[in-house]
Order: structure tokens, then sequence, then C-alpha cells
């Protein structure tokens, strides 16, 4: 899943870095992204770049993509920025008091 995700940012960060005029560049960038990462080759990915209405890439582009898939992505860039790449949740088990003679629990345990 990490490298998964470290895939899609280099695909954002090289879409956000260019303009019109290297759309050439643009598709060569991608192509090559596609083609370096042999795991992406049994992939389900369609990606489609436009820039006032005209088509600047496209590659499986009416590709039907299930939409919870596509939601983990944009969910996943939302929790980077808003909580930071080193965020980590914690989760605490606690529990009702130990029988220290038996190492038991006697009582409850709880996810907080």
């Amino acid at each position: 899943m990490k490298n998964f995700l470290s895939y899609f940012s280099l695909l954002f960060i090289i879409l956000i870095q260019i303009t019109l005029a290297d759309s050439l560049l643009l598709n060569k960038k991608i192509n090559y992204f596609f083609n370096r990462n042999p795991e992406l080759k049994s992939s389900q990915i369609g990606v489609l770049v436009k820039s006032g209405g005209k088509t600047i890439y496209a590659k499986k582009e009416n590709l039907s993509l299930i939409p919870a898939s596509n939601l983990k992505i944009i969910t996943s860039a939302c929790a980077f920025f808003y909580l930071g790449e080193n965020f980590r949740y914690q989760t605490k088990l606690l529990s009702s008091p130990i029988d220290t003679v038996f190492k038991t629990i006697k009582g409850n345990l709880v996810l907080k």
C-alpha cells in the first residue's frame, strides 16, 4: 500500500508540474512511469488529463473503475495533507485488573 501511494504521489507531482506546452514531455513521463513499474502492468488504471477542454494525455480513460478505490486515493491525500505523513493513530488496550498469580484478565477488554 505504501508503494502504491508513493507511485500515485509521483504521478500527481508530474501532473502538477506540467504546462500545456509540455504535453509531449508529459506523455513521455507518464508512459515511462507506467513502463518502469512492472507491478502496474496488471493493474486497472485509467488516466485522463485535460486542459482547456483539450485532451493532453489519455490511457484507458473510458475504463470503468470501482469508485471506492478512487475514493481511497483522495482520502489518503487529504489525510496526508491535514494530519501529516508522520501521523500515527494510537490505540490503547485497557482491561480490568489482571490476576497476577494466573496472569489472566478478570473482566472486560476495551480498545480506546
